[in-house]
C-alpha cells in the first residue's frame, strides 16, 4: 500500500511580438513540485515454501519436505520517500513567413531525492546522495508549407526529454540496505540456495525446513528479533554515487495534407533514442560449486550472503516508427480519426522497471 502527497506550483508567461522580421510567440515558465510517498508492506510475512517435487507433503517421506523458504523479517515495512522537482523553460515560436515557422526552446530539470546512504561503502558521507544537475534539454522544430496554398505542411523536430526517477525504482535502496528493519530472507541463507536434503531422500539440513511446511516462529524470532534493525541476509541494494537521470532524444519528420475542407491525411517518422536507462548490476555474483541444481552458491564477497544489486545507467533502447493517419475534423456534429503505427524497438533492456543486467 502507498499513500502519495504532491504539491505543485507552475507559472508561465507569454509574450507576442510582431515586426518586419516576422512574429514571435515567446513563452517562459517554471515549475516546482514536491512529492512524498509513505509505503507499507506486509507481503510474504507468512512465508513461501518451495518444493522439489509435486507430491503431497508426507512427514514420513523426506522427498516431500520443502527445500527452500522465503519470508519477510523481522516485521512489516514502513518507509517514506520524498522528492523535489524543479524545472524552467523558455521557447520561441518564430513565424518567419506565411509559409515557414521555426520553434526554439530550452528546458532545465533538477531532481532532488534525499536518501540516507548509511552503511553504503561508496558514500563516505551518508548525508550525500546522487544529484544530477546537468539536465539541459534543447528543443527545435519547424513547419513549412511546400506549395504555398495552405493545404499541405512539412514538419519536423528534435528534442531531449529527461525522465523522473520513480520511487519504486529505487525504493529498495531505503528498504533493503546492508542493515534493515524489514526485508525478504531465504533459507538456506543466500539467494537461490537450495537445501540438498529432500532431493537426496533425507530430511532438510536447514533447521527452518526440518519441520516441514510450517514456519518455526521461535527460531525465526531468535534469528531476527521483531522490531530490530538487523543484517540483511537476503538481496541487498546499494545506491550508486554516479547514478544520473535517464533521457531520451527524439527526432520526427512528417507531412500532412488537406484533401477536402474537413479531411486530411498525414505520415510521420519518429525515432527515439533512450540512453542511460536504469538497470541493476549484481556486485556480488555467485557460482555454484558444481553443476548440480542443489549445489551451494558461493558469492565472491563473503561479507554478504546474497546478491548485492546496484542501479547503473547501462540501458539503451532505440525505437523507430511510421505513423499514418486519416482525420476528419469536427464538422456537422461529428469527427473521426483512423491511424496506424508500424514500430520497431530494440535494446539491451525492455524498459520495464529496473531489470537485472544480463551482460556481466
Amino acid at each position: 500500500a502507498r499513500v502519495n502527497d504532491a504539491y505543485q506550483i507552475d507559472d508561465t508567461m507569454s509574450w507576442y511580438i510582431t515586426g518586419h522580421g516576422g512574429s514571435h510567440d515567446l513563452k517562459f515558465g517554471g515549475q516546482y513540485e514536491y512529492v512524498g510517498a509513505r509505503s507499507t508492506a506486509q507481503d510474504n510475512s507468512n512465508g513461501t515454501f518451495w518444493f522439489g517435487t509435486d507430491q503431497f507433503f508426507n512427514a514420513n517421506n523426506a522427498r516431500t519436505y520443502p527445500e527452500r523458504l522465503t519470508i519477510r523479517v523481522p516485521g512489516p515495512l514502513e518507509s517514506y520517500q520524498k522528492a523535489h522537482f524543479v524545472a524552467a523553460f523558455a521557447q520561441d515560436k518564430w513565424r518567419l513567413t506565411n509559409r515557414a515557422t521555426v520553434s526554439l526552446g530550452l528546458r532545465y530539470d533538477l531532481e532532488v531525492q534525499p536518501i540516507d546512504e548509511i552503511d553504503n561503502p561508496e558514500f563516505p558521507d551518508p548525508s550525500k546522495y546522487p544529484l544530477d544537475s546537468n539536465n539541459i534539454a534543447p528543443r527545435i522544430g519547424f513547419t513549412y508549407d511546400l506549395n504555398g496554398d495552405g493545404r499541405g505542411v512539412f514538419r519536423g523536430g528534435y528534442g531531449r526529454f529527461y525522465d523522473k526517477t520513480h520511487f519504486e525504482l529505487i525504493s529498495a535502496i531505503l528498504t533493503a540496505g546492508t542493515f534493515s528493519n524489514s526485508f525478504g530472507v531465504q533459507f538456506p541463507l543466500g539467494t537461490n540456495n537450495v537445501d540438498p536434503g529432500p532431493s537426496n531422500g533425507v530430511l532438510p539440513l536447514d533447521p527452518m525446513l526440518r519441520g516441514g511446511p510450517t514456519v518455526n516462529r521461535a527460531l525465526l524470532e531468535s534469528l531476527y528479533p521483531p522490531g530490530s534493525r538487523v543484517k540483511n541476509t537476503g538481496t541487498v541494494t546499494l545506491d550508486n554515487p554516479d547514478r544520473v537521470i535517464p533521457h531520451t532524444d527524439q527526432i520526427t519528420a512528417g507531412y500532412e495534407r488537406q484533401l477536402w475542407n474537413t479531411i486530411s491525411v498525414s505520415a510521420d517518422y519518429v525515432h527515439a533514442r533512450a540512453r542511460e536507462q536504469f538497470m541493476l548490476q549484481d556486485l556480488n555474483p555467485g557460482l555454484r560449486t558444481t553443476t548440480s541444481r542443489t549445489a551451494p552458491l558461493v558469492r565472491i564477497n563473503p561479507a554478504y550472503t546474497g546478491a548485492v544489486n546496484q542501479p547503473i545507467n547501462a540501458g539503451s533502447i532505440d525505437y523507430d516508427a511510421l505513423e499514418v493517419a486519416w482525420v476528419k475534423r469536427f464538422a456537422s456534429d461529428y469527427s473521426y480519426r483512423v491511424s496506424y503505427t508500424l514500430g520497431n524497438s530494440r535494446g539491451n533492456t525492455n524498459g520495464a522497471g529496473i531489470p537485472l543486467s544480463g551482460f556481466q
